[in-house]
């Protein structure tokens, strides 16, 4: 087995997926939609730190820009339902 360095990206995107996925879920369960902004913020992190993730490993631009687009329209989802 391939010994693997820990990866500080891959711990921050697992703890903002828990969220996402909680936060989420509570939303879902009580009908109560007041923190789909929090939910899409934290979704754009998950994003922006998949595009790291991607230009890091591959050092290709495409999917990392790609990525990093879906954040920046989540962003502005964000700001315009406001």
């Amino acid at each position: 087995m391939k010994n693997r360095k820990f990866d500080i990206y891959l711990l921050l995107q697992l703890i903002l997926t828990v969220l996402v996925i909680g936060i989420s879920s509570y939303s879902i369960v009580t009908d109560d939609f007041r923190f789909n902004q929090v939910s899409l913020a934290l979704l754009s992190g998950i994003f922006i730190i998949l595009g790291l993730r991607e230009y890091k490993r591959t050092q290709k631009r495409m999917w990392s820009i790609s990525y990093f687009g879906v954040a920046i329209f989540l962003i502005i989802a964000v700001f315009l339902s406001i």
